[in-house]
């Protein structure tokens, strides 16, 4: 079923998509609408081509990110539609509905009057791939054309060539713009030399000064494009070596053979001492290149042969480890490429927290910190009782403290001994968590999980705090049930004692028995679809999440929308038709006027991955009167038989009393005048962010991204305190959050009533890697 929010969605979005269409016709910015065309095109698409929207909308986005400071209703106008463009694209109501409200008509034109945009030739390659191939072409031409014959342009040529195979730090811009002066010198006599040389010298500029070369040598490097140019350009390189030690060969000769005539007219001597001495010198010569060949085969095969065969091997334990030129961290030119987990290296040294290392036929630096040796991590390997159990230990030092338990404790691991098992992470309770204790390490969440004995079936939990350092610090150890997840910790400093609560039952107590339906069944498998588990929020007129999925919900709630995990036996792209019973405490089924007979609403749903989560429609009222306190049933059913049921317990909201006088410490949800950033507003904020969050390097390494959302108190003087995470992605990400919130400057205190006061606000801080 549409509802009024989706719909609303849907007009939203066609109204910041003509606000953009009208600000990026700029002729400033024609690279930027041309991606801007082709996610419109892809808007009623069917499949949408994931990959390309995603890569379109961080294109986009970072664009809007560019202009906040110039352009900041464009900016505005643009972030908002990409993240409206990134909820209904692949929604099968989106397109009728834009039909039934007459939007979009531009893209939604009869085929016969459709006028189909020019793809071009690489359509479905990336913008770097393109010019990968492009660079590649117009270099390959110079090389074997007629630039030679310009010397001092030739010798440009080559070393704006080795810096862009080598990735160098400083940038050849004289060398570029001599480049292209040249190419507007000769364009009237040899036009195709000057198209060549423009293409190359236009494209090497291209990534020098937006910051991409990195991404550009990776993309170089993954079609075999990079290797070639390295081993033409040192084989040319060599060659010119060559011949010039063979001219100095050549001039010592002539010289020595001047000399030998001028004694020889000195000093006659017999034709058979001549002969004799010759003879003897032909031996020498012999036998010194014998020696060389030996040498040669010593420098250049054996002795590197030797080196990595005796040198000592480590592991990658983190999810990802960037290899580096140099020993430098925190920067992106000197990276070579990714190292993934389990990757075994050959380690020349270790010092000064780096390694110098060799990977795939790489050599290169790597963060030490990251590595393990061969019976460390077979240990940490072991442990893991199915993938989800290394997605949800994502970062190292929560690997590290998995492994300090189990060579403390003496614990085997593999499928005959200790092994972690977990649910997708977003999936909660499970047998890890992060809960904030406050127990004096503060600098990090605290990170428990639970083993459990393959042989025996015994488990036990264990938590860990961390030093600001990330250093593990074990805090305390139990038996856990037999089932059941964790619920929670709690941790009382007056004791300094610990409580684990476990899903449906609590610590060192068995399973309390209840009279109470069953709160969630087994998933049950259809030849398409297992629904594995669902968690629900109450989401709000604009389409808002209000509460946290998993979160007690009150019968103030105005519309219950669920996230739902799943998992398929095919990966192939499918739309299925499910439809919910969302049943009363009295029993009955909840309608609307088109609800299907028999059923709260019916969802048509595109699975396109083996595994993953898709949202349902929400359903309630704008006005929150749809739901009495109780206890609800909501059935997932699907070609008439029941997938899924799970029961929602609604508690009842207590009015709260309405503070009247303004008190000057009272802090408040709303004003009637919010506060503002003072410099732009919203895309002032967005444009502090860009300039002055710091990826923590090892999410980097990690490849960690993720939203989080910031809370804090803007007071009466627009000062900034109680900041704090509400909702997390990763420790290294919130830490950094906070700090940036933490230093911005004051903002314009909100008001009610013409009065300042101090009002509570949140801001939403995503963290992408590019």
């Amino acid at each position: 079923m549409v509802t009024p929010v989706f719909e609303n969605k849907v007009k939203e979005w066609e109204r910041k998509r003509l606000e953009v269409r009208k600000g990026i016709s700029d002729p400033h910015y024609n690279e930027q609408e041309s991606y801007f065309t082709e996610l419109e095109q892809m808007a009623f698409s069917s499949p949408v081509k994931k990959k390309e929207m995603n890569e379109r909308i961080v294109q986009l986005r970072e664009f809007a990110l560019g202009i906040a400071g110039i352009k900041p209703d464009l900016s505005a106008a643009l972030n908002s539609f990409l993240t409206l463009s990134e909820t209904l694209f692949g929604n099968p109501d989106f397109k009728s509905v834009a039909i039934k409200e007459k939007l979009a008509a531009d893209l939604l034109s009869s085929p016969e009057k459709e006028k189909p945009r020019p793809q071009p030739k690489d359509n479905g390659k990336t913008i770097v791939e393109m010019d990968t191939i492009a660079w590649d072409n117009a270099t390959s031409k110079l090389w074997t054309g007629n630039i030679w014959a310009y010397d001092s342009v030739a010798n440009d040529f080559l070393i704006v060539l080795f810096n862009m195979i080598n990735a160098e730090k400083s940038v050849p811009s004289a060398e570029i713009k001599r480049l292209i002066t040249f190419a507007n010198q000769i364009s009237g006599k040899e036009a195709q030399l000057a198209a060549d040389v423009q293409k190359f010298a236009a494209l090497s500029d291209k990534y020098f000064s937006n910051g991409k070369m990195d991404l550009f040598q990776r993309t170089l490097a993954n079609k075999g494009i990079l290797d070639k140019w390295i081993e033409t350009y040192n084989s040319f390189i060599k060659k010119i070596k060559e011949e010039g030690e063979n001219k100095r060969r050549e001039e010592d000769r002539r010289k020595e053979e001047e000399e030998r005539n001028k004694r020889e007219k000195e000093e006659p001597r017999t034709k058979g001492k001549e002969r004799k001495k010759e003879k003897n010198s032909h031996g020498c010569l012999w036998f010194l290149f014998l020696i060389g060949i030996f040498w040669a085969g010593y420098q250049f095969w054996y002795k590197d042969y030797k080196r990595d065969k005796n040198a000592p091997r480590s592991y990658v334990y983190a999810t990802n480890l960037f290899l580096r030129s140099s020993a430098i961290a925190d920067v992106e030119y000197n990276r070579i490429t990714t190292i993934p987990y389990g990757s075994e290296l050959i380690t020349y040294s270790n010092e000064n927290g780096w390694a110098h290392v060799k990977a795939d036929g790489k050599k290169g630096y790597v963060a030490s910190d990251y590595l393990l040796n061969s019976e460390e991590f077979h240990l940490l390997n072991g442990v893991w009782g199915n993938e989800d159990a290394k997605d949800a230990v994502s970062t190292a030092k929560c690997r590290l403290a998995i492994l300090n338990y189990l060579k403390n404790n003496g614990i085997k691991t593999g499928s005959t001994a200790w092994q972690l098992y977990a649910k997708p992470k977003e999936i909660k309770p499970n047998s890890v968590l992060y809960p904030r204790l406050n127990d004096g390490y503060d600098n990090f969440t605290e990170f428990a999980f639970i083993l459990k004995d393959n042989q025996t079936g015994n488990r036990r939990l264990a938590l860990y705090s961390f030093e600001e350092d990330e250093t593990p610090v074990f805090r305390y150890t139990e038996d856990a049930p037999v089932k059941g997840d964790i619920k929670s910790i709690t941790y009382n400093k007056w004791n300094n004692k610990y409580k684990v609560t476990y899903s449906n039952q609590e610590s060192g107590t068995p399973p309390k028995t209840k009279k109470e339906p069953v709160k969630e069944t087994q998933p049950v498998s259809s030849n398409k679809l297992t629904v594995l588990s669902t968690v629900f929020a109450n989401m709000d007129d604009n389409g808002d999440i209000s509460s946290e999925y998993g979160q007690q919900l009150y019968s103030d709630m105005q519309y219950l929308i669920g996230k739902v995990s799943y998992r398929r036996q095919s990966a192939t792209p499918e739309t299925v038709t499910l439809k919910v019973k969302i049943i009363s405490p009295n029993g009955t089924v909840a309608k609307g006027k088109v609800s299907p007979a028999g059923y709260t609403f019916e969802q048509k749903i595109t699975l396109s991955e083996k595994e993953g989560t898709f949202e349902t429609t929400g359903w309630g009222s704008s006005g929150g009167k749809s739901y009495l306190p109780g206890t609800y049933h909501y059935e997932i059913w699907m070609d008439g038989a029941k997938l899924y049921t799970k029961s929602i317990n609604i508690k009842e909201k207590k009015k709260e009393e309405e503070n009247t006088n303004l008190s000057d410490d009272h802090i408040y949800d709303a004003a009637e005048q919010m506060p503002e950033f003072p410099n732009g507003g919203m895309a002032g904020v967005m444009q502090y962010l860009s300039r002055n969050i710091k990826y923590p390097a090892i999410a980097q390494e990690n490849g960690t991204q993720g939203r989080v959302i910031v809370q804090f108190v803007v007071n009466k003087d627009g000062s900034i305190t109680d900041v704090k995470v509400v909702r997390g992605a990763d420790p290294y990400l919130d830490k950094e959050a906070i700090r940036v919130v933490t230093n911005m400057p004051k903002w314009t205190p909100g008001k009610t009533g013409g009065k300042a006061i101090r009002v509570k606000y949140t801001l939403p801080i995503t963290f992408k890697l590019t």
